[in-house]
């Protein structure tokens, strides 16, 4: 193989029900709105969606190339610690309609799933997959935009000050629990929710949907998180994960602010367009929310009910941008502003960059000029690799093992 070097990426654009039809198309300069939704742009080596490497001396799949040279395309020190595989995937998200509720496994967890599922004969393609990999999902989310999501567990306190001012005769035993069993009893909570009676949960989230919108005509201090409650019953009508979507927190992130997601974290993004780093899996566990599979056993199973105060992770100043450190091995993630002075990109491991604005990238006696949307892919151990231009320029690589 000819010594790996810079080379410019295609992503793959996956079409998802809550997609957009403006957001990806837009931020590329293509066309909108599209015939159908655009809802992830994915960045990576993943088989469900490999990018493509468009020159260079090995073009083709990324995950082809790198299965065929992983040391050179992965760096020896990446391969001998996360082995022969691209361990992070990026993407951009067009989020116009909420995502399921859904949960990530751990890397143990992921492992243990995935081969149950295989001993069990389930098709990886099939629809009532979990485990589609061996790998777990710890996800970064950054905003493009403004951006709104549920994300961790609140405290039984304040759950229960919230079921109080709400006082739908229905959630009173749940939150007679709470306010006995404290933070201990959310997992039994989500566990009631989730599997409430079918023939009454029509009544649950219509009751819930009109308290809701009293509240927020009464100015309530939860408003911004009341005021989803009415969507999603209009969009998912009987679906318990409405009453589930109480007992999390509502963050509204404006451009730049970021989320970190590890193991177990209930979440649903709910608008907005965002970049996003994460592990290169695509497990899964839904609860509701959605009409793709639910599996409320193994996602309780997969569950962490510890309540969280805050999930966003502030941006920390490096050189020519800032950096979201997040604690874990997979993945590590910084938005650069080059301008006229250059900023060296030189890493031990792969790297995969998103121009979100004009930006040049030099290396290797190439010059890759990007505009918003497109992306490049540097090799493990590519050396004088460098950027300039306004950008912004959304530099992925591995992440520490610390």
């Amino acid at each position: 193989m000819t010594t790996p070097h810079l080379a410019r990426l295609d992503g793959v654009v996956q079409h998802y029900a809550w997609g957009s039809r403006t957001a990806l198309a837009e931020l590329r300069g293509r066309p909108s709105p599209t015939d159908r939704p655009e809802a992830e742009l994915w960045i990576g080596a993943h088989p469900r969606g490999p990018a493509r490497l468009l020159d260079g001396p090995s073009p083709g799949a990324l995950d082809a190339v790198i299965a065929a040279h992983p040391v050179g395309m992965l760096g020896e020190e990446v391969v001998r610690r996360l082995g022969p595989r691209l361990p992070l995937l990026l993407k951009v998200l067009g989020i116009d309609a909420p995502l399921s509720l859904q949960v990530h496994p751990s890397h143990e967890q992921a492992e243990a799933g995935f081969a149950r599922e295989e001993a069990a004969g389930i098709a990886i393609d099939a629809p009532e997959r979990n485990y589609r990999d061996r790998w777990p999902k710890p996800e970064l989310l950054i905003a493009h935009t403004e951006v709104e999501a549920l994300a961790g567990f609140r405290r039984a306190q304040d759950i229960v000050a919230t079921l109080d001012a709400m006082a739908v005769p229905l959630l009173e035993p749940i939150r007679r629990q709470l306010a006995s069993e404290g933070d201990g009893a959310l997992r039994h909570v989500v566990a009631r929710l989730l599997t409430w009676s079918p023939d009454q949960r029509g009544v649950l989230t219509d009751a819930i949907a009109r308290r809701a919108t009293a509240l927020v005509g009464e100015g309530h201090p939860d408003t911004p998180l009341l005021r989803w409650l009415p969507r999603l019953r209009s969009r998912h009508h009987t679906d318990p994960g409405i009453a589930v979507a109480l007992l999390l927190h509502h963050l509204h992130l404006a451009p730049g602010e970021a989320l970190f997601l590890p193991a177990g974290n209930i979440h649903a993004y709910l608008r907005g367009t965002a970049i996003e780093c994460m592990a290169a899996s695509d497990n899964v566990l839904r609860g509701g929310l959605t009409s793709k599979h639910i599996d409320v056993p193994e996602l309780l199973r997969i569950l962490d009910p510890t309540p969280v105060d805050d999930v966003r992770v502030a941006p920390t100043p490096v050189a020519g941008g800032v950096a979201y450190l997040a604690p874990t091995p997979w993945f590590a993630v910084q938005v650069l502003r080059p301008h006229a002075a250059s900023v060296v990109l030189d890493d031990a491991g792969p790297q995969l960059l998103l121009a979100l604005g004009d930006v040049e990238v030099v290396g290797q006696d190439r010059h890759l000029p990007l505009s918003a949307g497109q992306a490049a892919f540097v090799p493990g151990g590519a050396a004088s690799v460098r950027a300039r231009g306004p950008g912004p320029l959304v530099r992925a690589t591995v992440g520490s093992d610390a």
